[in-house]
């Protein structure tokens, strides 16, 4: 009874257990059809989705919201295990999840991601297979969400695969083959002859003669067989030590045959062998064997045999029953087949290796085809993702045959509204006028054409300023076919560098001022009080002598020699006085022998100063007080870096300076220079300091000495020279600087008005 009520009860509870179920399958599938009517699509196209191969899903950060049966199918997940499934976690691989996750994320996001890719997904089985999805946003319930139609790619993926492990197999065949120092082995040999290929044509050849070959590589190995023996096959080549005295033989008797000859040899196991090289390319890969086999003019030891026979333990009557079935042919017949097997085996090497090269071809052009590819599409969103607005036009037309996505940006323009357009399409006359003179300037002359600056009226924003480097593409025969134009916008950076004009005025001026401050420190409180003294008592000698005393002369020279140092003095202290650059010839040396004069009465006489001026130095267009300030700048670090003492050498020569040299340091122009090399034996400078050398209050020195503005006033001013300046130093090695100025022949007369 009591066994009875528990029955019951668990009948009860299971019921209740399958009504849950039950309810749950019901409510899924309400919410389901709920779903499916919310999307408001007509029944023909819900038709066409559920009827479709297509695999197509619906995905919503996570949970699937709509799954069509091509997908369950292609899954193996029914509709409820798909709807409660995250898509990315339950189908995808693990390998896959952070790929699809970032272009789901980044798709949301509004940035650009493929519209078409591959990766793997795992079924409910447990199987992987390849898929490739197309995916597009879409707005479900309100919400965004992923519309995704997924093709099972497997068989093609794992062709693929196959496809490209054998092309990479075979290429490194080839590679290994053609190599001084490969050694092929026996499975590449037996791919490359084609063996089952041989062999069949063997099996036949032996069924029309009853002459059997042998094809091995050159380790021995077998590849192709036919015709042998029962004393070989179930004695020689069954033993090991007589195995080995067969691959012994073939080796060591074979090695030095020549292509088109064979040699015949009695083996270890007294029985005739012949053999022919095979050659692939002029490099010997295998023999041909004709073996096992006695002459018919030849007396048989039996006894030989015999005792062959008890030393490796071969049954003796078996083993000499075997050799009585061995074929006795004549020597002319051996040598017509031989004949015959050195020409086939030349044949099979040559056409393996024409087989080779033809697969080489094609593997390598096959090659060259996917590198061509993944080259354009490299440059494609190299072009596209650079900065600068770059455009192609047509070479006759002057049209527009390409632009990237700056040039969009900065006109203002999809490139399907500007494509097939000429400037005069979208610009003013006047503009256009002189963008197309540019452009056939460049086509005419076949160079670069730099434009330092033009402006051009944009739709969005307004006139820009763009700096515009246009160059000829030249077809096969060397004529312009299209124009590659580089234009970058300098509109912000023009601004920024007028609103800096005033402050670099500002830093000459400071560094000026701390140059003039050092020597007047200087001179002008010690050496003005020596002149002083000087003048004092030379004006009362002067006083107390007459005009024709024999002292009075010498007398007047001193005092004439004191006012002429105070003039001095009273120079330096108005040299420093603000004014605009002046630019005008100026022969370097000049001012290099002026500012010594100065240099050598502030710097310490420890410091010795040398000059090693060139005879023939050309004139430079330059700001004499600019040209002074810069010598005394580096001629003051100079004097810094040398407290005890050393050499300052001062050096000026003509260089040119090549297009090689020109391409490796920005905003240098080929031509003639002029090299101003400043040089010191003081204490150098590291990389850590010479990476900021230039920076505006950037100093190495103590607080409250200088202002760190010296190397910067330096280097702006020879920058607004249009030249270039370099430094080298090292700890404990001294520094050097060289500045390239541009020689005044360089000057042409529609640059110098430019500058």
């Amino acid at each position: 009874m009591l066994d009875q009520e528990k029955s019951k009860e668990q009948l009860l509870q299971e019921l209740s257990e399958i009504r849950n179920r039950l309810d749950e399958s019901e409510a899924a599938r309400a919410k389901h059809e709920e779903l499916r009517n919310s999307s408001n699509v007509p029944d023909e196209y819900r038709q066409i989705v559920d009827r479709t191969s297509e695999s197509i899903f619906v995905y919503q950060d996570g949970p699937i919201k709509f799954v069509n049966p091509a997908c369950r199918e292609l899954t193996g997940y029914s509709e409820q295990e798909a709807l409660a499934a995250d898509a990315i976690v339950d189908f995808v691989h693990p390998d896959d999840r952070e790929l699809v996750s970032q272009y789901y994320a980044s798709r949301r996001q509004g940035a650009t991601t493929p519209y078409e890719y591959p990766f793997r997904i795992v079924c409910k089985d447990r199987t992987v297979k390849w898929v490739e999805m197309k995916s597009s946003l879409i707005i479900w319930e309100g919400r965004p969400a992923a519309l995704c139609l997924m093709t099972d790619i497997t068989d093609r993926k794992l062709a693929e695969d196959a496809l490209r492990a054998s092309e990479e197999n075979l290429r490194l065949k080839l590679s290994n083959l053609m190599s001084p120092e490969y050694k092929i082995e026996e499975d590449e040999f037996r791919n490359v002859i084609g063996g089952p290929r041989i062999q069949s044509l063997m099996d036949d050849f032996y069924k029309l003669t009853n002459i059997g070959v042998t094809i091995s590589d050159l380790k021995g190995n077998v590849i192709v067989v036919t015709g042998w023996q029962d004393i070989c096959k179930n004695f020689h080549r069954v033993h090991p030590v007589t195995h080995q005295n067969c691959i012994e033989s073939a080796i060591e008797l074979t090695a030095d045959v020549k292509e088109w000859e064979y040699r015949r040899y009695k083996c270890k196991n007294n029985m005739w062998d012949i053999v022919t090289p095979i050659f692939m390319g002029g490099k010997r890969v295998g023999n041909l064997l004709l073996g096992q086999f006695l002459f018919d003019d030849e007396d048989l030891d039996l006894a030989v045999f015999s005792a062959q026979a008890e030393h490796y333990g071969f049954d003796k009557d078996e083993y000499l029953e075997a050799l009585k079935r061995v074929p006795r042919w004549s020597r002319e017949k051996v040598d017509t087949v031989m004949t015959f097997y050195s020409k086939f085996a030349s044949m099979v090497g040559q056409l393996s290796y024409s087989n080779l090269k033809l697969a080489k071809t094609l593997v390598d052009t096959k090659r060259s085809e996917e590198e061509l590819e993944k080259s354009e599409m490299f440059l494609n969103q190299v072009l596209e993702n650079i900065p600068d607005m770059i455009f192609v036009k047509d070479s006759e037309t002057l049209s527009l045959v390409r632009l990237n996505r700056a040039g969009e940006d900065l006109l203002g323009c999809s490139r399907d509204d500007l494509l097939g357009k000429t400037d005069y399409d979208l610009f003013p006359r006047s503009q256009a006028d002189m963008f197309t003179s540019k452009d056939k300037l460049a086509l005419t002359t076949g160079k670069l054409v730099d434009i330092p600056e033009e402006e051009m009226d944009t739709k969005l924003k307004g006139k820009r300023i763009l700096r515009t480097k246009k160059l000829p593409v030249l077809d096969s025969s060397g004529n312009p076919q299209y124009l590659l134009s580089i234009s970058e916008d300098i509109t912000d950076r023009n601004r920024a560098e007028l609103e800096s004009e005033n402050l670099k005025r500002q830093l000459l001026h400071a560094q000026k001022m701390e140059a003039i401050g050092t020597l007047a420190g200087g001179i002008s409180h010690d050496f003005n009080n020596i002149l002083q003294v000087v003048l004092g008592y030379s004006e009362l000698l002067l006083a107390g002598e007459k005009e024709n005393d024999s002292g009075y002369s010498n007398v007047q020279k001193i005092y004439e020699a004191g006012k002429n140092g105070a003039e001095l003095i009273k120079g330096l202290l108005t040299f420093s006085r603000k004014s605009e650059p002046d630019l005008s010839q100026c022969d370097l040396n000049q001012e290099i022998v002026q500012v010594r004069s100065f240099l050598t009465r502030t710097i310490p006489k420890t410091i010795s100063i040398e000059l090693k001026l060139s005879d023939d130095l050309d004139p430079i267009q330059a700001d004499r007080s600019q040209m002074s300030q810069v010598l005394m700048n580096l001629a003051i670090n100079a004097r810094d870096a040398m407290p005890d003492g050393g050499t300052l050498t001062i050096e000026t020569s003509n260089v040119e300076l090549n297009e090689t040299y020109c391409r490796q340091h920005i905003g240098v122009d080929p031509g003639r220079y002029v090299l101003l090399a400043v040089s010191d034996t003081g204490s150098g400078m590291d990389n850590e300091t010479l990476a900021h050398i230039y920076e505006p209050f950037f100093s190495t020195k103590e607080v409250g000495k200088g202002t760190g503005l010296g190397l910067s006033t330096v280097y702006g001013v020879i920058k607004n020279h249009r030249g270039q300046i370099q430094c080298h130093s090292e700890p404990g090695q001294g520094t050097t600087f060289n500045i390239y100025l541009p020689s005044i022949q360089n000057e042409k007369p529609s640059e110098t008005k430019h500058a």
